[in-house]
Formats: C-alpha cells, sequence, structure tokens
C-alpha cells in the first residue's frame, strides 16, 4: 500500500523532486521520529500501539498525512535549495569570507609550489648535455657503459653494505611510499651506483650468492626512466587541479565555492562568455539534445540530493542538540549525537564538494558543445574564427549587460 501511495505521489510530481528533495526530506522526518521514539515515552507508546493493532484505514490516513506534509515541507525546502548551494559556494558578506579565504588560497599557493618544483625537476631531466642527449637519457648511457666496464672483472664484492645498494633502497622506498624524490637523492644514486658498477661484475653473484648489484641496476634504470615519465604527469595533474578546482585568482572562501567559478572562469577565459547573462539562454538548446540534456539534469540532481542531505543532517543535528541540552539527558547521547551529527554532515559536503567537480565539466562541455546553437536561435550569423567569435560574444554582453546600442546583423531561417 505504501509502494502504491509512493507511485502516484511521484506522478504527481517530478523525478528530479523526488529523488534530490523529496527523499532526504523524507529521511530527515524518519530520524527525527526516531529520535522522539527513543526519547519520548507517549510517542512511543502511540507508535508501539499502532504497530501492535493496525488498522487499514487508520494506518493508511496516518501514514497519506505524514507522506502529504513531507511532501509539502519538500516543496518549501526545494525553494531553499538555490540559496543554501550559494551559502555552501561561500557567498556570503566580505567580512566573513575574510576568515575563510586565506586557507583555499594556501591550498592554491600549495598547488603552485608544487608544480613549480615538478617544473624544475623535469627541465633539469630534459636538459641536454655535451652529448645532445637528455640527462637521464645520458645517465642510462653511463650506467650501461659502467656495468660493461665492470665485466672485465670476475667478481662481484656488491653487498647490502654497499654504497650504492643502501642509497638506491632508500629511493626505492621514497619511490614506494609516492614520497618525491629530489634531483639530489638521484644524483646521489647514480654516482654512487656507477662506482660500484665500475669494480663489480653485476652478471656474477656476489660472495652471498646474491644477484644484488643486477637487482639494483635494473631498479635504478626504472626509476630514472618512471621520474621523467612522473613529472609530465604530474605536471599535467597538478595543472588540471589549479584550473579546475580554482577558476579564477579572486578566492572564495569554500572549496565549493572555487570549484563553481571554474565555470564561468572557463567561458569567459575561452570564448569571452558572460555566463550569468547566457546560461539561461541556453538552456534551450540543451534540452532539444535528448543526449546531453538528461546527462546535466541527471549530474544537477544528484548535487542537489547532495547538498540536501547535507543542510539537512545539519538542522537535525542543531535541533537535538538543543532538545538533548533542554532535557538534560544522558552526556553520553548528547556527545553521540553531535559528533554523529556534524561528521555526517560534513562527509555529505565532501561528497558534494566532489561531486561538484563532475558537475562543473558537464556544465564547461555544455558551453562548448552548445555555444553556436545559442548564437543560431538568437539568429546571429555564426563566427567564421576565434577573434570574431570572442567579439561577437563581447558584443552581445555589451547588448545585453551595458544596454549599448549596437547595430549587429541578423540572420532568419
Amino acid at each position: 500500500m505504501l509502494d502504491s501511495l509512493l507511485t502516484n505521489l511521484q506522478r504527481l510530481i517530478s523525478a528530479q523532486f523526488v529523488v534530490s528533495i523529496f527523499f532526504p526530506m523524507l529521511a530527515f522526518w524518519a530520524s527525527n521520529g526516531l529520535m522522539c521514539f527513543l526519547l519520548n515515552r507517549v510517542f512511543a507508546e502511540y507508535v508501539t500501539s499502532l504497530l501492535e493493532n493496525p488498522k487499514l484505514a487508520s494506518s493508511l490516513f496516518v501514514i497519506g498525512c505524514a507522506l502529504g506534509l513531507v511532501a509539502i515541507a519538500a516543496y518549501m525546502f526545494s525553494a531553499l535549495i538555490p540559496a543554501l548551494q550559494s551559502i555552501l559556494e561561500g557567498r556570503w558578506p566580505q567580512w566573513l569570507a575574510g576568515f575563510y579565504t586565506p586557507t583555499q588560497a594556501r591550498k592554491y599557493e600549495s598547488l603552485r609550489d608544487r608544480i613549480t618544483e615538478v617544473d624544475r625537476l623535469r627541465a633539469w631531466f630534459e636538459t641536454r648535455l655535451s652529448t645532445n642527449r637528455p640527462r637521464w637519457k645520458e645517465w642510462q648511457h653511463a650506467l650501461r657503459d659502467f656495468r660493461t666496464v665492470g665485466m672485465r672483472h670476475n667478481t662481484n664484492a656488491f653487498s647490502a653494505n654497499s654504497e650504492g645498494f643502501l642509497a638506491v633502497t632508500k629511493l626505492e622506498k621514497a619511490w614506494r611510499k609516492n614520497a618525491w624524490v629530489s634531483k639530489n637523492l638521484l644524483e646521489e644514486c647514480f654516482n654512487k651506483m656507477i662506482d660500484d658498477l665500475r669494480f663489480n661484475n653485476a652478471d656474477l653473484p656476489n660472495n652471498d650468492g646474491l644477484f644484488l648489484l643486477d637487482s639494483k641496476y635494473n631498479s635504478l634504470w626504472s626509476i630514472i626512466e618512471d621520474t621523467v615519465q612522473f613529472t609530465h604527469l604530474e605536471s599535467i595533474r597538478i595543472t588540471n587541479q589549479m584550473q579546475f578546482c580554482f577558476g579564477e585568482r579572486t578566492f572564495a572562501p569554500t572549496a565549493m565555492g572555487n570549484i563553481a567559478n571554474t565555470i564561468s572562469a572557463y567561458a569567459n577565459q575561452k570564448y569571452n562568455i558572460n555566463m550569468e547573462t547566457f546560461w539561461p539562454k541556453m538552456q534551450r538548446a540543451l534540452q532539444k539534445d535528448v543526449n546531453f540534456g538528461p546527462v546535466l539534469t541527471g549530474s544537477k540532481m544528484q548535487l542537489d540530493f547532495l547538498i540536501a542531505c547535507s543542510v539537512l543532517t545539519g538542522i537535525w543535528g542543531m535541533i537535538w542538540v538543543i532538545i538533548l541540552i533542554w532535557i538534560a539527558t544522558n552526556p553520553i547521547a548528547f556527545c553521540i549525537t553531535t559528533i554523529t551529527a556534524a561528521l555526517m554532515s560534513y562527509g555529505w559536503y565532501r561528497v558534494a564538494v566532489s561531486h561538484y567537480r563532475s558537475f562543473a565539466a558537464i556544465m564547461r562541455t555544455s558551453i562548448d558543445l552548445f555555444r553556436f546553437d545559442l548564437l543560431d536561435d538568437l539568429h546571429f550569423d555564426l563566427p567564421s574564427d576565434t577573434d570574431s567569435e570572442r567579439e561577437l560574444w563581447n558584443t552581445l554582453h555589451r547588448i545585453s549587460v551595458l544596454g549599448e546600442s549596437i547595430n549587429v546583423p541578423l540572420k532568419h531561417k
């Protein structure tokens, strides 16, 4: 019977509303009911009597009223979602935002310092020496040449106490932990290994019957190649993180706000598009695409769901913290409720921030794909090159936002 009621309710309201707002609100009131059942004897006796003596008519009436009230509360709450999202994005008064923006600025500066360090190591590795080979290639050739020199000997005294063994082992430990490998450590390993390779035959076992020198030779050879590849990939990864987590150099006080700023920054920097003005107008083109439109809608639905869960969990926690203080309940119950609510609310927020990155990526993609459809809907000729496109969007901005009177040719289908 409850499934039937939910089905009828879904027919009256959109699936996006049911998933993103109604279900979190239903969970919110269910958790409040559970707390009342645990802490209020009268309410617990009433619920117990309903369960022990179920009557179809009264049960349907209670369930119907409860779902109706939840739906009303959900509709009211849905109107607050844009404002709540704005708060989570850090659109606060300047005096309040000033307390939190330094933290976000330090995160950006940390990424900037990291990519500088990575690029320096990469440039150092790629520096061409007198042989016109990059340093890392020259090192590999030197290792191979000194191994050939060492093959003239008929002994191998390389052991676990050798300087080359200890240096490469230290390098291997740092590499396995994904720790930063400095050029000083790499140079130390290279210099000590060529000394050991020069006076020992790596093709022979050492005094303990182990091929330690051959093993460390191969390990250092691989790490040199892997470090070159790592610096390249790490540079790309950090660049992407800086671009897609901090779109502007004016920082928002929250991580979600900085990710949100990447959307407008991307549109402005790449195409000179004012997102605040032209994004609503782009909805028509998006809705006409039966493949991409649902993707964007589904992503926004998930984001609204996570925001609703985070906010409602925080509200639930504040309500019951106040109630538990007022009724002077067990301190253990108070601590458990407070900590659980805080952790769950923040956890939902962190998940929402993670999903916001995906949502922002879809938004940026929609700009790439549908900006010409918008121009077509507005009856403007499509630009012939990138400079013409940027100039056209700037002209439309001046007409739409600044109210300037500019004559632009129109086309009609």
